[in-house]
């Protein structure tokens, strides 16, 4: 894998990480501020999926939202991560002496 392709999965991976933030961020912003629950309780949403989540995303309504954006989904957020993770490889991979070719 070359560093082009490196620095590119890592890229898009940290603007599909930020994207999964925001997207989360407008779906759980109305519930925590309105003390449904309380913003460490709605941080594991980000990356899972519990009761908690889908009670708190139950609550939202489609007029509290950003373009009536009211489900998150924790796909995007570890689609992100994969696509970082697979950029680091090669990296990791030289520092262990590991030739691609």
């Amino acid at each position: 894998m070359t560093r082009r392709l490196s620095l590119a999965l890592w890229l898009l991976g940290a603007a599909t990480l930020l994207l999964s933030v925001a997207w989360w961020w407008v779906v759980y912003r109305q519930v925590v501020n309105s003390a449904l629950i309380s913003m460490p309780r709605a941080v594991p949403c980000l990356v899972g999926s519990s009761d908690l989540c889908t009670l708190a995303q139950a609550l939202c309504t489609s007029s509290n939202h950003l373009l009536g954006i009211r489900h998150y989904q924790t796909f995007l957020f570890w689609t992100g991560a994969g696509l970082v993770a697979a950029a680091l490889v090669p990296s990791l991979a030289r520092r262990r002496g590991f030739s691609w070719g």
